[in-house]
């Protein structure tokens, strides 16, 4: 229950743009000693972890974070291809300096994405971040909490 909590309170931050208090709250979920038990929280957590160094534009670190989550999901034997195809994306964009190959990554990234969330095993990323939110909010150049406004009007 607590690691629920800490993972509300990073999510919390990151929708208002608080993106380091976010990161605090979420390396707790990451670091937390009692993994096995709620599995599927410390994979979204990864994948949220890549978006979060994003973000911030540790790009950089988010080298060493993509591999780190690749490493971490062949271990688990994750089956959702959601978390690889959205860690090497982003991986490209934080590499990717022009604009409109920017954009382009975005849309591919999205279309892949939408096409993926079409599988009920893929959609459970859903439940913990909305990641189809996110990309759409990159292309439309609005926050995330008002791209998640605008989907639920």
């Amino acid at each position: 229950m607590h690691v629920l909590l800490t993972y509300a309170k990073a999510y919390s931050y990151f929708g208002v743009g608080n993106y380091r208090e976010s990161l605090h709250y979420l390396n707790q979920v990451i670091n937390d000693k009692e993994q096995n038990l709620r599995q599927d929280i410390y994979s979204f957590s990864r994948i949220f972890n890549v978006v979060l160094h994003f973000e911030l534009r540790n790009y950089e670190f988010l080298e060493y974070v993509v591999k780190s989550t690749n490493r971490y999901l062949r271990r688990q034997n994750r089956e959702c291809q959601i978390e690889n195809i959205c860690a090497k994306r982003i991986k490209k964009l934080a590499k990717t300096v022009d604009y409109n190959k920017r954009v382009a990554l975005l849309q591919r990234m999205d279309s892949e994405v939408t096409e993926l969330l079409k599988n009920q095993n893929e959609c459970v990323v859903l439940e913990y971040f909305n990641i189809s939110a996110w990309i759409k909010s990159k292309l439309n150049k609005v926050s995330y909490k008002d791209q998640i406004v605008r989907e639920h009007k």
